[in-house]
């Protein structure tokens, strides 16, 4: 992860670790660097990273155990978060058809691929 700019910087810490998850560098079960490490690495303050990191925690990606010294965990996001952002994503953007046009192509592959594999149900 790299230095954020500081506008909007609570929504450039969640688009890297959104964009950690979606390279594969963040996986379920995988925990958070410390607290300390991510705000030397994303140049942040530590209130920007606790507000993004609940942030996270509020869609479903990342839960927060209770406890001394337990980290942030990542989550593997279950149907129900799923289906939370995209309705979000609909309710609160101007989507437009071209918009879920290019949605429908990212889930196609992916729906066509399940019965072949045995996996559709």
């Amino acid at each position: 992860m790299s230095q954020v700019q500081q506008n909007k910087v609570g929504l450039d810490i969640i688009h890297q670790v959104r964009e950690a998850i979606l390279e594969g560098r963040l996986r379920p079960g995988n925990h958070l660097p410390p607290e300390k490490e991510l705000v030397a690495n994303l140049g942040v303050s530590q209130d920007s990273l606790r507000e993004s990191v609940r942030s996270l925690e509020a869609i479903g990606f990342l839960p927060i155990p209770e406890g001394a010294g337990c980290g942030a965990v990542m989550l593997e996001a279950d149907m129900q978060t799923m289906r939370d952002s995209i309705a979000y994503f609909l309710h609160f953007q101007n989507v437009s058809v071209r918009d879920l046009s290019e949605v429908r192509k990212m889930f196609e592959p992916y729906l066509t691929r399940l019965p072949a594999e045995g996996l559709g149900a």
